[in-house]
């Protein structure tokens, strides 16, 4: 599964489980209920490691691709 499709899961899971969280937490109490905000902190915290895992391959990327012109200029000033 691509992560873009992933992070929306993870983003819509969150909000579920914070608003079951919010409506069992009016029933009982924060100790019967604590699970359930547990369980958001656990997507959120999911999702943010997504977006810094994407980020990081996405600059390891450019890094690639700015090594790989600077040797193709580097071969063109040697072949002259």
């Amino acid at each position: 599964m691509r992560s873009g499709g992933l992070k929306t899961i993870l983003l819509f899971l969150s909000l579920g489980f914070l608003i079951i969280w919010f409506l069992e937490f009016r029933r009982t109490s924060l100790a019967d209920s604590y699970w359930l905000l547990l369980l958001v902190m656990v997507c959120l915290f999911l999702y943010q490691f997504l977006n810094l895992k994407a980020s990081e391959r996405k600059s390891q990327a450019g890094e690639e691709r700015t090594g790989q012109e600077v040797s193709k200029t580097a071969s063109k000033r040697k072949s002259k």
